[in-house]
């Protein structure tokens, strides 16, 4: 299949205004600059491999998707995880950014360590008397 410079920037417009996401969320969810998603949608860039793949991530779609491929078919994923993608889809751009924060603050924690000398909630035992 010959790469498609101008189908790929079609597409990504598509799928991005699909998904309800602004160029800003977009390049944000992607770990990239709004300035690369722009030209990219604009045909003024052909993005390498690596951030063809971040973009196609963070739109939940097969690189294939995003490139136009005829075979392409959608990243698996379990049924929660279609479900959520559905309901964030459906918010406006400000709920889907604060829908991000927060699964950021609830994502995978880390184990916490307390100091020495203090209980589970990190505070000081009182001296006994």
């Amino acid at each position: 299949m010959q790469f498609d410079r101008q189908m790929l920037s079609a597409n990504l417009r598509r799928l991005r205004a699909k998904a309800g996401l602004s160029q800003h969320a977009l390049a944000e969810a992607a770990g990239l600059s709004s300035e690369t998603v722009s030209r990219v949608e604009r045909g003024a860039f052909e993005p390498s491999l690596t951030t063809a793949a971040k973009l196609a991530g963070a739109l939940g779609i097969s690189l294939d998707a995003l490139v136009g491929s005829d075979d392409a078919t959608p990243v698996p994923g379990t049924a929660l995880e279609r479900r959520l993608v559905e309901a964030i889809a459906e918010l406006p751009p400000r709920a889907q950014h604060a829908m991000l924060i927060l699964a950021e603050m609830i994502g995978p924690r880390r184990p916490r360590r307390f100091p020495a000398g203090s209980n589970r909630r990190g505070l000081r035992r009182r001296p006994t008397r």
